[in-house]
C-alpha cells in the first residue's frame, strides 16, 4: 500500500515560507484507500507539512471510566493498538511520500485524567497529559513497532500542544475564567517535558493553536495569550512564571465567510487582515521577558468557507480569497507558515465545514488548483493605476517558467521566472475587466494552470 504512493516522489520542500495541510478528521475516520488519495493530493499539491491533530480520548484506555485504569500510561505499547491503526498508517503514508508530520496531541481526554473523573474537557491534570504525551513520543521516535509482522513507525519531529484551547468545545473552565490561559500553560509544559522525556526534547514545538476568536463563551485569543504567558493587560509579568520557550506561536486567523483582508471590528476577532494584532502582541511578550525570544506564528488552521453553504462564497472567490490569504501572509516576514484546512468538504454534522478543495462527493473546487498555484492580482498605488501580481508554483523549491494569460481590456500573455523558492511578482497596468491566470509546467506533474483571479483593493 506505502509503494502504491512513490509517484509523489521525493520531499516537496520550501525554502520559503512553508505550506501546512490540516485533514485530521478525513484521515483519521476514512479507510485506508481514501487516506492515501488525500495523502496523494497533499503530495502532489506541493504542501510540506501534514498537520494531523490526535484526540487524547479515544486512544486511551476505558476513557469513559471515573477510575484510571491501571497500565503504564508513559508506555505506547500498554494501549490498544486497534486505537492508534489509523494514527499509524497517517503518518506512516506520510513519510511515504515526504511529507513532515505535525502532530496535535489534543482533546477531548479520557474521564479518569480530568480533576473531576467525569468530563472529557474539564481541567485536565497535567501530569496524565504528561505522560500520554511521553508515550505518543515514544511510539513515533522512529524505533517503535506496534507489533509483531508490524513495520517500525516513523520518527516525527514537529510538535504541537492541543487544538483551539481558548474554546470550551476543546477546554473547560472558560466562560468568566480569568485563567483558562494558565490551565493551557500547564499543559503545554507538561506535554513539552513528556516530549523531552520520551527524546523529542529537541524537536520544533509549537504553542498556542489558538482559534480566531472567543465564539460564544471562550477566551479572546489574544487575551489567552497573556494568560499562558502571565501577562496583564500592559503586557507585564505577574505570578513569578519562567519564560517559556517554544518554536513559534500557533494560530488560526480566519473568518471562513469574509474577505482574508477584512479588517472587521469585532471584538476578539483575530483573522489575517488583523494579525498584526499577534505579531505585535508576540513582540511584546518577548520584550517583557515572558519568552525566550520573540515567537514567530505559525498559520495552522484557515480556510473560507464557499458554497454550498447559504452563506458561503462562491467557488471562484474560494481560490481567490485563500490566494490572497497566503499573499498576506507572506508579505508579514512574522509568519513562517500557511495552511489551508480541509481536503474534502464536510458531508454535514453540527461543525460543518465547507472549506475543502474538494466537494463531499470529491470533485475538484477551483481551490484545488489554485493553492498549487496561488495568484493574486492586487490594486496597487494611490490611484490603483497598477496592479501588482503575485504568485507561487508549489512546490516552491526551485525556478520556474511562467506564463501570465490575461483577458478582457485586451487579451495576450507575460511570461516571468520564478525567484528559486517559486515565487514571482511584478506590476501592470490596470485595465478594468480584466482577469488573470497562471500556468507552469512542474516536474513529475506536467503542465498546470491556475484560477482565473480579478483585482481586488486592499491594504
Amino acid at each position: 500500500m506505502l509503494s502504491s504512493l512513490s509517484l509523489a516522489g521525493s520531499a516537496f520542500a520550501s525554502r520559503g515560507q512553508t505550506m501546512t495541510f490540516d485533514a485530521s478528521n478525513e484521515l483519521l475516520q476514512s479507510p485506508s484507500a481514501h487516506r492515501q488519495e488525500v495523502i496523494r493530493d497533499m503530495a502532489e499539491l506541493g504542501v510540506d507539512t501534514m498537520r494531523l491533530v490526535i484526540p487524547w480520548r479515544f486512544l486511551a484506555p476505558s476513557f469513559t471510566s471515573s477510575t484510571k485504569p491501571a497500565f503504564d500510561a508513559t508506555n505506547p505499547a500498554a494501549y490498544d493498538p486497534s486505537a492508534w491503526a489509523g494514527v499509524d498508517e497517517t503518518i506512516a503514508l506520510a513519510q511515504t511520500v515526504g511529507l513532515k508530520v505535525l502532530l496535535t496531541p489534543s482533546a477531548p481526554i479520557p474521564n479518569w485524567a480530568s480533576a473531576s473523573g467525569n468530563s472529557d474537557l474539564a481541567n485536565p491534570k497535567p501530569a496524565e497529559f504528561q505522560q500520554f504525551v511521553t508515550a505518543v513520543g515514544r511510539r513515533y521516535n522512529g524505533n517503535f513497532s506496534p507489533g509483531p509482522g508490524f513495520p517500525t513507525l516513523p520518527r516525527v519531529r514537529f510538535w504541537s500542544i492541543y487544538n483551539e484551547p481558548n474554546l470550551e468545545i476543546f477546554l473547560l473552565p472558560q466562560r468568566g475564567n480569568p485563567s483558562a490561559g494558565r490551565i493551557y500553560r500547564d499543559l503545554f509544559l507538561a506535554g513539552q517535558a513528556g516530549l523531552a522525556a520520551s527524546g523529542h526534547g529537541g524537536d520544533p514545538l509549537l504553542l498556542g493553536e489558538t482559534s480566531p476568536g472567543p465564539g460564544r463563551s471562550g477566551t479572546d485569543p489574544i487575551a489567552f495569550l497573556r494568560q499562558v504567558f502571565c501577562l496583564n493587560r500592559k503586557f507585564k509579568r505577574v505570578g513569578g512564571c519562567a519564560p517559556i520557550r517554544a518554536a513559534g506561536w500557533a494560530q488560526h486567523p480566519y473568518d471562513p465567510f469574509d474577505p482574508p483582508f477584512d479588517r472587521s471590528p469585532r471584538s476578539g476577532l483575530l483573522m489575517m487582515g488583523t494579525i498584526g494584532r499577534l505579531t505585535d502582541a508576540l513582540k511584546r511578550a518577548a520584550r517583557a521577558g515572558a519568552t525566550r525570544g520573540r515567537l514567530p506564528v505559525y498559520v495552522t488552521e484557515y480556510g473560507t468557507e464557499s458554497k454550498p453553504d447559504p452563506i458561503g462564497v462562491s467557488l471562484r472567490q474560494q481560490a481567490e480569497f485563500n490566494a490572497i490569504a497566503e499573499y498576506l501572509a507572506w508579505r508579514n516576514p512574522q509568519i513562517k507558515a500557511f495552511n489551508q484546512y480541509l481536503m474534502r468538504d464536510d458531508s454535514g454534522g453540527t461543525f460543518s465545514f465547507q472549506t475543502g478543495l474538494r466537494r463531499a462527493g470529491g470533485a475538484k473546487k477551483p481551490a484545488f488548483d489554485a493553492l498549487r498555484m496561488p495568484l493574486v492580482a492586487k490594486r496597487t498605488s494611490r490611484r490603483g493605476r497598477r496592479v501588482l501580481i503575485w504568485g507561487l508554483v508549489r512546490p516552491g523549491n526551485r525556478r520556474y517558467r511562467v506564463t501570465i494569460r490575461f483577458k478582457g481590456g485586451g487579451a495576450g500573455t507575460l511570461r516571468r521566472r520564478t525567484d528559486g523558492r517559486g515565487y514571482f511578482r511584478f506590476t501592470v497596468p490596470f485595465r478594468r475587466g480584466r482577469q488573470y491566470r497562471s500556468t507552469a509546467t512542474i516536474p513529475r506533474i506536467g503542465t498546470v494552470s491556475g484560477s482565473w483571479v480579478r483585482p481586488y483593493s486592499f491594504r
